[in-house]
């Protein structure tokens, strides 16, 4: 015999309040007829709450602010640099210009800064000493 899995709504009142009507899946149902006592059947079974499936839906609301920002003069001096670089291998201009800059474009800016040194700018050497301009 095959088990199987019903549903239903299972209802209890005892008359005094605190009700029972929930969904149920019945889980295990035994009927016994004893021989002594014909006629009579002995019910039993196990119910488990049913709870249907679906999607739950939160909403998040988030509070917008105006904030408005103090702007703070650029510093004369680059604070990343104290006027020069010794190149590492495996430096770039690029590179160079993101750390003491922020921003590799303004590679150009060392590059002027040491024309005398720097003939091609894909082209330098561990050992050189570049100026970094503030």
């Amino acid at each position: 015999m095959e088990a199987r899995k019903s549903s239903g709504r299972f209802i209890a009142s005892n008359g005094i309040g605190d009700d029972i009507n929930t969904l149920v899946l019945i889980e295990d149902l035994t009927v016994v007829e004893r021989a002594s006592e014909e006629g009579d059947k002995y019910v039993s079974f196990q119910l488990l709450e049913y709870r249907e499936f679906g999607k739950k839906a939160v909403v998040v609301e988030t509070p917008t602010v105006a904030v408005a920002k103090k702007e703070e003069p650029a510093p004369a001096v680059n604070p990343k640099s104290n006027g020069t670089h010794v190149v590492q291998s495996g430096d770039t201009l690029w590179a160079i210009a993101k750390k003491y800059y922020g921003d590799g474009n303004l590679y150009a800016k060392i590059v002027a800064a040491n024309k005398d040194k720097i003939k091609n700018p894909n082209l330098i050497f561990p050992g050189q000493q570049l100026v970094i301009p503030a």
